[in-house]
């Protein structure tokens, strides 16, 4: 017997990996489908917030996120933050008679980096 031979009868009994791979499509697709709900309730409450939010603070205040009932906004720190912070309560209740599914429960305001 050739050397070839005997290492190819050595490892024979090795277990052998299957091909798991899928289209990236396919996992692109299936995680957007799982995530639509959510995107459209997001989607919602920024449309509203656009409404709600009056003017004076558009170039002052950005929404950063949207996860399990909390809407996190960026603030410029001062005054800007202190007059949202006695807004939020009011905020928030336009926000969950607007976009009930979006099941808001409170707002969190962050000092934004200058």
């Amino acid at each position: 017997m050739d050397e070839d031979t005997d290492l190819r009868g050595a490892t024979s009994w090795q277990w052998r990996r299957r091909e798991t791979s899928e289209r990236l499509g396919a996992g692109l697709e299936t995680y957007l489908d799982s995530k639509l709900t959510e995107f459209r309730k997001n989607a919602a409450v920024v449309d509203v917030w656009r409404q709600v939010l009056p003017s004076r603070f558009y170039e002052h205040c950005h929404l950063s996120g949207i996860s399990r009932g909390v809407l996190r906004l960026e603030v410029e720190p001062g005054p800007y933050m202190h007059e949202l912070g006695l807004l939020s309560e009011e905020l928030l209740g336009h926000l969950q008679r607007e976009c009930p599914r979006a099941g808001l429960k409170k707002i969190v305001l962050r000092p934004r980096r200058l």
